[in-house]
């Protein structure tokens, strides 16, 4: 499970750094809608973050 959840963070990152390239060729109405999916391709990457250094803690604290 772990590396599919780093995969798909890899995925997030990449995506969202898709987003902002366009987003910064976009003409201003374009740039709205993009914007917001930027903020959920960002936030999705920051969660997924969050959640595999929770498993990591997790089997970190198992360990000892």
């Amino acid at each position: 499970m772990h590396e599919q959840l780093t995969k798909a963070n890899d995925d997030a990152s990449f995506l969202a750094d898709d987003l902002a390239a366009a987003h910064a060729k976009a003409d201003p109405v374009l740039a709205l809608i993009l914007n917001d999916l930027l903020n959920q391709a960002v936030s999705l990457r920051g969660r997924l973050g969050q959640v595999i250094e929770a498993i990591q803690a997790e089997e970190n604290q198992r360990q000892r």
